[in-house]
């Protein structure tokens, strides 16, 4: 595993997440990846320079257990943890997928109206140019 800083940001190439399955209440990475780390952001990449993953950090994000990935598709998915208590009584579950858009909602609420949600997105874009 190769690691850079550069000013406010560190990049790690070649990350290796866990190889054991595991169903935990916190997510889990698995295989190779790059990951990229900013003030407010982590991002996680898949081998071919392709985002999967964004976790928010600071004040200004929902919770820091919850993270939005990426879909084969280009859309994007939040995952709430609800307090965890509720969503893992009702589904049995530790995180509530919830999907970019309103007519998918599993519940109401729609955490893509919150400007640090969108916030992480752009600023994907924004690192790439």
């Amino acid at each position: 595993m190769k690691s850079y800083q550069f000013n406010d940001f560190h990049i790690m190439l070649d990350k290796q997440g866990s190889g054991d399955y595991s169903k935990a209440s916190y997510p889990i990475r698995y295989g190779r990846f790059v990951e990229i780390t900013t003030p407010d952001h982590v991002f996680q990449l898949n081998l071919n320079g392709e985002i999967k993953y964004i976790q928010g950090r600071g004040k200004s994000w929902p919770h820091p257990a919850e993270w939005l990935k990426r879909t084969s598709a280009n859309d994007w998915v939040y995952y709430s943890t609800c307090g965890y208590t509720g969503v893992y009584d009702f589904f049995g579950e530790y995180y509530l997928p919830c999907l970019s858009y309103p007519s998918n909602s599993v519940i109401g609420g729609d955490p893509f109206d919150d400007d640090a949600i969108g916030a992480a997105i752009n600023s994907w874009y924004e690192l790439l140019s």
